[in-house]
C-alpha cells in the first residue's frame, strides 16, 4: 500500500490552511452559524473571552470532514509508520472529540483553551496506543484517553492544594449523586442520604463535602464597592483571640483595682500586687513575697492583712466592692 498515496487522498494540511482561510472570510461577511456556535461554544466560558488563537482553531476544526473508517485506518496506518502530517490531520479532525469534553469538564477549575490542550494530549496518546486490528473506530478508542487527560489535569492543577486522584473521581461521583437526589427529593439530600445511597461511611462523605468547596483568597475584597478596602481575612473570626467585650471588662476593672491601690502606702502596694499577681499574672505565696522583699512570713502577713482591710473601706465608701470579690 502506497502510504503517501492514501494520505493526500484523504485530506492534507495545506488543505486545512485553505479550509482555514476561506473559513475566516466567510465569517468576516456572514454570520456564524449557530450550530458550530453552539457546539463549540467560542463565545462566552464563565463570561471570559476564549483566546482568539483557540476560537480560530476550533472554528476550522469543525468544518473538517469526517473520515470514513476506510480513510480514518489509512490515516492511522501512516501516523504510526512515522507520518507526521497523517498524524496532524487526524488529531485535527478528531477536535471535535475533544470540544465537546471540554465543554463538560468546563468550570472545574481549567479554563476551556487549557481543556482543549490536554484534550489534545490525549488524543496523541490514543493514537499511539490504538490497535486499529481491534476492530473498533479511532474516535471510540481516544475518547476514554481525552477524558482521562482532562480529569488527570483537574486533579492535578485545577486547586491550589493538590488532591489525590481516588479522592477527585470520588468527588466526581459524590457531585453527580447529589445532584440525582436533589431533583427526586426537591432538596438538598443529607450527609446520611448520601452515604446510604453511595455506600460508604458518613464520615467520608462529610469529609469530601469540605474538600469539594473552592478555595477563597484572604486578600479578596468582600464589596464591589472600589472605596471599601475590607478584605476576606478582616471578617473571619479568629478562635484564639479574646472575646472583645471581656477584653474591655477586664481593662476597666483593671483601671478600679489600681484607683483603689493608690489609697494604699508603696510597701501594702507591693505586697498586694506579689500576692495576687497584679503584676506578671502570677500569684505567689507568702513564703515567696517575702524572700523578695526581705521581710519575714509574718511581717508581709501582717501587711496583707492590713492592707485587705484599707480596700475593703475604701471599696465600700467608692461603691466598688465588685472590684474585691
Amino acid at each position: 500500500m502506497n502510504t503517501s498515496k492514501n494520505v493526500s487522498a484523504v485530506i492534507s494540511i495545506e488543505d486545512y490552511r485553505n479550509r482555514k482561510q476561506t473559513t475566516e472570510l466567510v465569517q468576516a461577511e456572514a454570520p456564524e452559524p449557530r450550530s458550530i456556535k453552539r457546539r463549540l461554544n467560542i463565545r462566552l466560558i464563565n463570561k471570559q473571552p476564549i483566546n482568539r488563537q483557540v476560537q480560530s482553531f476550533l472554528r476550522a476544526a469543525a468544518t473538517l470532514p469526517k473520515l470514513t473508517e476506510a480513510q480514518e485506518k489509512a490515516l492511522i496506518e501512516a501516523a504510526q509508520n512515522g507520518h507526521q502530517e497523517a498524524a496532524d490531520t487526524l488529531i485535527l479532525t478528531h477536535m471535535k472529540v475533544v470540544t465537546a469534553l471540554a465543554r463538560r469538564y468546563n468550570g472545574r477549575g481549567l479554563p476551556l483553551q487549557d481543556l482543549v490542550q490536554e484534550g489534545a494530549i490525549g488524543l496523541m496518546t490514543a493514537l499511539d496506543k490504538f490497535d486499529p486490528d481491534k476492530g473498533i473506530r479511532f474516535s471510540t478508542y481516544a475518547t476514554w484517553w481525552v477524558r482521562e487527560a482532562m480529569t488527570r489535569s483537574l486533579s492535578n492543577k485545577s486547586r491550589n492544594i493538590r488532591i489525590p486522584v481516588h479522592l477527585n473521581e470520588f468527588m466526581t461521583k459524590l457531585r453527580r449523586i447529589r445532584s440525582e437526589m436533589s431533583i427526586e427529593l426537591g432538596r438538598k439530600p443529607e450527609p446520611e442520604e448520601l452515604s446510604e445511597r453511595l455506600g460508604v461511611s458518613r464520615e467520608k462523605v462529610e469529609s469530601a463535602l469540605i474538600h469539594c468547596q473552592p478555595c477563597e483568597s484572604l486578600d479578596q475584597k468582600i464589596s464591589t464597592d472600589d472605596s471599601d478596602g475590607h478584605t476576606l481575612s478582616d471578617s473571619v473570626l479568629d478562635p484564639d483571640a479574646d472575646n472583645a467585650e471581656m477584653q474591655l471588662e477586664q481593662e476597666f476593672t483593671r483601671k478600679r483595682v489600681e484607683k483603689l491601690l493608690e489609697r494604699l502606702s508603696e510597701k501594702e502596694q507591693t505586697v498586694i500586687r506579689l500576692r495576687f499577681g497584679l503584676k506578671d499574672s502570677r500569684e505567689r505565696s507568702l513564703r515567696e513575697v517575702s524572700k523578695e522583699m526581705s521581710l519575714t512570713r509574718d511581717q508581709v502577713g501582717k501587711i496583707s492583712c492590713r492592707a485587705m482591710r484599707k480596700l475593703k473601706e475604701v471599696a465600700l465608701a467608692e461603691h466598688m466592692e465588685d472590684c474585691l470579690a
